[in-house]
């Protein structure tokens, strides 16, 4: 069985020269809040940092700010660990594991373009799916 877990977010603007930083802790994270304050946004920037774009409409405030997300977290698998960083602005998205080597998929925020099947694809790779990813 093949876990992730997010170690810590980034998400930061030069443009409003603003930032939103948190760190995760290993076992069991409590994201409380009242309505409005941000619980379903930081879920969403989770995933569009991933390359899922469903919701972009949702964050399209934020992202009018130009912002750029970085994601440290660890991948277990059975008899391995693995850090890896994920890093996406706008429609690239950087990816960088323990051994420093950087993968960079560009033009990601449209679904069926070439970059994204070809994200899918080291996705499926990195966490050991069995199912093509659509």
């Amino acid at each position: 069985m093949t876990t992730l877990k997010i170690q810590n977010i980034l998400v930061y603007s030069e443009n409003i020269n603003k930032y939103f930083y948190s760190d995760f802790g290993e076992t069991f994270n409590l994201i409380y809040g009242k309505n409005t304050s941000g619980k379903s946004t930081l879920i969403q920037l989770i995933l569009f940092c991933f390359g899922i774009n469903d919701n972009k409409l949702k964050l399209k405030e934020i992202l009018d700010d130009e912002i750029f997300i970085s994601l440290n977290c660890k991948i277990y698998y059975e008899t391995q660990t693995k850090l890896i960083t994920f890093i996406r602005q706008d429609e690239t998205l950087f990816i960088r594991d323990d051994k420093g080597k950087v993968l960079r998929f560009n033009g990601i925020s449209s679904d069926n373009s070439y970059e994204h099947i070809k994200l899918k694809s080291y996705f499926s790779k990195l966490f050991g799916f069995n199912l093509k990813l659509e």
